[in-house]
């Protein structure tokens, strides 16, 4: 969805004509609930022109390093498991099993549950994106960092 009503709150070439209020009311039409149960909010930024027109020579972000990258990180998670169950299907059981994360991470966690800017829901959400970060990272232990990061990517009313 857009931002806002006129859809430039962020753009950096259009300025946004919308009230806060409008905002407000605009990014309140979608529930609390629904929110919950979307797993990424990424804000995507206008491509301008020259980005549309030149071939990239990112080889990192290439669409076959990222599917490549994608599918390693899959195989991790299916090895890791013994199943076909990626991180995102993990049950709180195999969550408990397989996404550990640090004392500091857990006390982050808790402190944005209590403090009503995260649920429950949210929060196991956020622990197994942070999985998924590690595996991208090869890492097989979930860093703190992996936390803040799923913790943005998942948007749970802006921690």
């Amino acid at each position: 969805m857009n931002p806002c009503p006129c859809g430039y709150i962020n753009d950096l070439k259009k300025q946004c004509q919308c009230t806060a209020q409008a905002i407000q009311k605009y990014q309140k039409k979608i529930s609390g609930p629904i929110k919950d149960r979307i797993d990424l909010i990424i804000e995507v930024p206008r491509l301008n022109k020259k980005d549309l027109l030149t071939k990239s020579t990112d080889t990192y972000n290439s669409s076959h390093n990222i599917k490549k990258r994608i599918q390693k990180a899959q195989e991790i998670q299916q090895n890791r498991h013994k199943s076909h169950t990626l991180n995102g299907k993990l049950s709180p059981k195999e969550q408990t099993l397989f996404c550990q994360i640090p004392k500091s991470s857990t006390q982050f966690l808790i402190q944005q549950i209590e403090s009503g800017k995260i649920t429950t829901r949210s929060r196991d959400k956020i622990v197994k994106i942070a999985r998924t970060i590690a595996d991208l990272s090869h890492s097989h232990i979930i860093e703190h960092s992996h936390i803040l990061e799923a913790s943005f990517l998942s948007n749970s009313k802006q921690i």
